[in-house]
C-alpha cells in the first residue's frame, strides 16, 4: 500500500498492512515546458467561487487571479506561473500537490499551516521553502510582505525549487517506488 499522507499510511501498518509513505510529487518537465512571466502578485488553482479565495480577491483586487474553470497539463502551470506567489488554503489541513507544483514552477508557496500529524517538516522548512499563514488576515499580511521584498520572496521561492527537483518529482517518486519492489 502506498499513500501520500503520512498519517494514512501510520493506520495502515497499525493494521498490520505494509505501506509506505509517498508524499505527493510534480511534473518538473511539464513545469520546464511552460515559459509565463508573472502578472500578477499571487495566484491559486483553487476556484474563484471558494469561500476563502473570493474573499482574498476582493481583498487584493487585480493583484490576485483564482481559476474560473478546471485547468489541466499545460494550462495549469501556466497559470501558476503567472503568480509571483502561490496561495493554497487545504480542506482538511494536509499537505496537498498543490503545494510541491507551485514549487516547480519556481514560485513562493504561502499555504495554510497543515497539522503537525502530515510530518510537513520532513519535507519542507518552514520560511526556508515555504511560508504558512494561521489566518486570512495573516495570509494577506504574508502576500503584502512578500510582494514588497524580492529578494527574500526570491530566496525561499529557490528553496523550495531546489529541494522539489531533488526530492519529488516524477521521476523521483517512480525511482522510489522501483526501490522498494525490489
Amino acid at each position: 500500500m502506498h499513500s501520500p499522507d503520512i498519517r494514512t499510511t501510520n493506520r495502515y501498518c497499525e493494521y498490520g498492512v505494509n505501506a509506505v509513505w509517498g508524499p505527493h510529487f510534480a511534473d518538473q518537465y511539464l513545469a520546464e515546458s511552460v515559459d509565463q512571466d508573472p502578472v500578477y502578485t499571487a495566484v491559486t488553482t483553487r476556484h474563484e467561487d471558494e469561500p476563502f479565495f473570493s474573499k482574498l480577491k476582493q481583498e487584493l483586487g487585480n493583484q490576485f487571479k483564482a481559476r474560473a474553470s478546471f485547468l489541466v497539463g499545460k494550462e495549469h502551470v501556466k497559470h501558476l506561473k503567472r503568480g509571483r506567489i502561490v496561495i493554497q488554503n487545504s480542506k482538511y489541513k494536509e499537505i496537498t500537490r498543490r503545494l510541491f507544483e507551485g514549487m516547480v514552477c519556481n514560485r513562493l508557496v504561502i499555504t495554510d499551516r497543515p497539522d503537525p500529524d502530515t510530518r510537513i517538516d520532513l519535507l519542507f522548512k518552514e520560511n526556508e521553502d515555504i511560508v504558512y499563514f494561521d489566518s486570512f488576515d495573516e495570509c494577506v499580511d504574508k502576500i503584502n510582505y512578500y510582494s514588497k521584498n524580492d529578494k527574500e520572496r526570491l530566496r525561499i521561492a529557490q528553496s523550495g525549487y531546489n529541494k522539489v527537483i531533488k526530492n519529488h518529482t516524477t521521476a523521483k517518486r517512480v525511482d522510489k517506488l522501483l526501490e522498494l519492489l525490489k
